[in-house]
């Protein structure tokens, strides 16, 4: 950073290109690296030629074919294997391939601007270090956001000095993301693992409890990732864009998944989901649902189906194992239609029973009905296998013994070791909620954070940095991020 703050503007890029090239060789093998390049060249290539051949639907599709076979060869190939021989009995081995890092990620970037320049709404990056370095910038190349070219390569290539407001406000961001993450997903982990990991011991109440958790514990990672990459892009000047919005507060599993990984599901909407219903295909099959079932229903059908091809995705995005397409595809897919064919009834029994859909008790339960059914997702999220994950649900109907395995499941953990850090990270999940809930309304806890006096805001900072030293002096080694495997 101070090297970067003090050279001139016109190669500030270089130096952050070279940091990412770096920040990579450090963290994957550098080998992959080629994938890297192979994605960022068909593009680059790709959109040079968008703005000179007539057949310009020939040249997008074949890239994004060609792009779409090395992710589904580094990710999908032995998923593929093992669904052909649990079907046909037969015996393909796996193949050893390691993807490069955060492929999920930056190629849904790098298809987003070949597709923006298809539909001239960007214009081709002539340099391709230039493109290079949107792909590879070293934030994102841990688990996203995934960012657009727009957005992001006006701020790379642009002049940054240093600004004491943006730095220190991404240190604090970052001090945010390490505490959710090794102080309070860390904690819970101890708790979740036990139970996930001997599920036919711990059936029962302890089955939803370590998923409740499981949902908190990811949250607390995911975000706190989060925090901690927004917060290192904005120590450089650059503001990425936010991948959480206060998701627990969703009062609908539709809200629910425009407040998580809003990055993620705008790309899908914006990339497949619309272009699909604009397809002849669609449109067609939308006159047909108007004659045969009126109108009302009718325009409802391409649009369920167009979910359901969004959601498989979603759920294959997250890795080739049938646990994903249905934990976090089809399950979601099924929760959001559902929602929508009872919303009319629940209007009625509002209306009949003169509730309003504000009421603080109303809007309490629908925000557990998602957390609930998010949580049921996160079995298979969490889950070796969907087999497994089946078996948790079943096993979590068997209430027997429950007080002897609450003991068993706490003892085990290991929190009585050092219940410090446990109620530390009790107090961090209620800082989060209130943190939470003030911007779900549109508040801001930083704001009122700022207006206390210097030297209370001083003791908070090192209150912090002991915490912090603490939790981190107690770790044997640094636990991956969750989103990491993407």
């Amino acid at each position: 950073m101070f090297i970067y703050w003090y050279l001139p503007y016109k190669v500030q890029w270089i130096w952050l290109l070279f940091g990412s090239i770096f920040f990579y060789y450090m963290n994957a093998p550098f080998y992959t690296y080629i994938y890297i390049l192979l994605n960022v060249g068909s593009v680059y290539i790709a959109t040079l030629l968008l703005e000179k051949v007539k057949h310009r639907k020939i040249v997008v599709v074949s890239t994004i074919i060609f792009n779409v076979l090395i992710l589904s060869a580094l990710k999908y190939m032995n998923f593929l294997f093992r669904t052909i021989n649990s079907i046909f009995s037969t015996n393909i081995s796996d193949i050893d391939l390691t993807a490069s890092l955060a492929i999920s990620f930056y190629l849904l970037a790098l298809l987003a601007y070949l597709l923006e320049v298809y539909w001239r709404v960007e214009k081709a990056e002539k340099n391709p270090l230039k493109l290079l370095l949107f792909t590879s910038f070293f934030p994102v190349m841990t688990s996203g956001p995934i960012s657009k070219y727009g957005k992001l390569s006006q701020q790379l290539f642009e002049e940054h000095r240093f600004d004491y407001k943006k730095v220190t406000g991404g240190l604090k961001r970052i001090a945010i993301g390490l505490f959710k993450k090794r102080g309070i997903a860390g904690e819970v982990a101890l708790l979740v693992n036990v139970v996930y990991e001997d599920f036919y011991h711990f059936h029962g109440i302890c089955i939803w409890l370590a998923t409740f958790l499981y949902a908190v514990q990811l949250y607390m990672d995911f975000s706190g990732c989060m925090d901690i990459v927004i917060g290192s892009a904005e120590c450089l000047g650059i503001t990425l864009e936010e991948n959480f919005s206060s998701p627990f507060f969703s009062k609908t599993m539709q809200e629910f998944w425009r407040r998580w990984h809003i990055t993620l599901g705008t790309w899908l909407r914006d990339y497949i989901m619309n272009p699909i219903l604009k397809t002849k295909f669609f449109i067609n099959l939308g006159k047909w649902g108007k004659k045969k079932f009126g109108k009302n229903i009718g325009k409802k059908i391409p649009v369920y189906l167009a979910m359901l091809i969004l959601w498989s995705l979603m759920g294959l995005w997250h890795g080739g194992s049938w646990k994903f397409i249905v934990g976090e595809g089809w399950w979601f897919w099924l929760v959001i239609i559902l929602e929508q064919i009872t919303e009319p009834i629940g209007d009625v029994v509002y209306r009949k029973f003169k509730i309003s859909r504000d009421n603080k008790l109303v809007s309490t339960a629908r925000m557990a009905k998602v957390f609930f059914c998010f949580s049921i997702g996160m079995v298979f999220f969490r889950s070796n296998s969907l087999i497994d994950a089946f078996r948790m649900l079943v096993s979590g109907m068997d209430w027997s013994n429950t007080s002897i395995l609450i003991m068993e499941w706490i003892a085990q953990s290991g929190i009585l070791n050092n219940m410090f850090l446990f109620l530390l990270a009790m107090i961090g999940i209620l800082f989060v909620w209130i943190g939470d809930g003030m911007n779900y309304v549109g508040k801001s806890f930083a704001y009122y954070w700022d207006k206390l006096p210097p030297f209370v805001r001083m003791a908070g900072y090192w209150c912090i940095c002991i915490i912090m030293i603490y939790l981190f002096c107690d770790m044997a080694e640094a636990p991956a991020f969750i989103y990491n495997q993407f």
